[in-house]
């Protein structure tokens, strides 16, 4: 709260209080009493009030274009290397991943939150990569995807690729060898990580479609991203861990600095 607003709430409180004094009509005293008291409140309160129905309006409608929202949710000050990613489907809970970055980069599915997702295996929703491991020295990415038409649980190797992490668009090229496919995604701006803010990303495909935007920042930790597609596919669960590793660098400055109040 500023001075001024500060200030200013005291002085309309003096006034109304001199106001009820000089009245001597009890029924219009009691009228000034409760519009003073509005008065003062919306004052020194007001702009905190609207401030907070905005940023959870954005919150709960930033994404409403897209099928897939991302809720990335990273440790506060003096946080664990570890933070999760839970994945939305048209507003239900469908699956969680954790990143580890305690040696490398390591992302790999935790739980599976749909029952009506956990069995059906043909599903394109459904997460079948399990695992991806990030090499930052070579720039490559290997991830391991489960197959129960082999053996409950059992995993095998099946994505491949380079990604560049640099602040100088963000890319990946990935490879899957399940589908013998290839996609390709860059980021439209050239600085996507910044050192008192959270991170902030658009990824195209060739074609020029949005597949990931990320979306507004919430209590230093939280951080939305809307997906374009909707199966769990390498574009859909890639791009999030290189996310929520630079969220994990932001949530720590904001929270130990207490700078939440920044956010919009």
């Amino acid at each position: 709260m500023s001075i001024f607003t500060f200030m200013l709430g005291i002085s309309e409180l003096t006034f109304f209080g001199i106001a009820m004094v000089k009245w001597q009509n009890g029924c219009i005293r009691c009228l000034l009493v409760p519009i003073g008291f509005g008065f003062m409140v919306m004052t020194c309160y007001g702009p905190f009030l609207v401030r907070s129905w905005a940023e959870k309006y954005a919150w709960d409608h930033g994404c409403n274009s897209f099928p897939v929202q991302i809720v990335l949710q990273a440790a506060g000050c003096f946080g664990t290397n570890l933070a999760v990613a839970h994945y939305f489907i048209d507003g239900s809970p469908m699956y969680t991943y954790q990143l580890d970055r305690s040696n490398f980069l390591n992302f790999s599915l935790q739980t599976i939150d749909s029952s009506s997702l956990a069995t059906n295996f043909s599903s394109p929703e459904y997460p079948s990569i399990h695992s991806i491991a990030y090499d930052f020295v070579n720039k490559t990415i290997a991830g391991n995807c489960t197959s129960p038409t082999i053996a409950p649980n059992s995993t095998i190797p099946c994505l491949s690729g380079t990604f560049y992490p640099s602040n100088n668009h963000l890319s990946f090229n990935m490879t899957d060898s399940r589908e013998n496919s290839s996609s390709y995604l860059r980021g439209t701006d050239k600085e996507w990580f910044f050192n008192e803010d959270p991170p902030r990303l658009v990824l195209e495909d060739e074609g020029g479609t949005t597949v990931l935007e990320t979306d507004v920042a919430s209590r230093c930790t939280l951080l939305k991203v809307c997906m374009g597609k909707r199966d769990a596919g390498p574009e859909t669960i890639v791009p999030i861990a290189l996310v929520l590793w630079k969220q994990m660098d932001f949530a720590s400055y904001c929270d130990c600095g207490n700078h939440a109040d920044q956010l919009v």
